[in-house]
């Protein structure tokens, strides 16, 4: 898995933070995609979950300033 602890940066709110996660999550997804394997299910949902989370967050974070 490409990241390792989602938590770690979570107070980071710097749109490179939220770049370098979707940039990770994406290659995540590809590389799931590639496998062409039945078993993907559950972790391209967590994945679009994390995904979710961080849009959340930024969108939360933005209007703050």
């Amino acid at each position: 898995m490409i990241m390792k602890d989602f938590g770690d940066l979570s107070n980071n709110n710097s749109p490179e933070y939220f770049k370098t996660q979707i940039e990770s999550l994406k290659m995540e997804l590809e590389e799931l995609i590639n496998k062409n394997d039945k078993l993907i299910a559950p972790q391209i949902v967590s994945i679009s979950q994390k995904l979710d989370d961080l849009i959340l967050k930024y969108i939360s974070t933005s209007h703050r300033k």
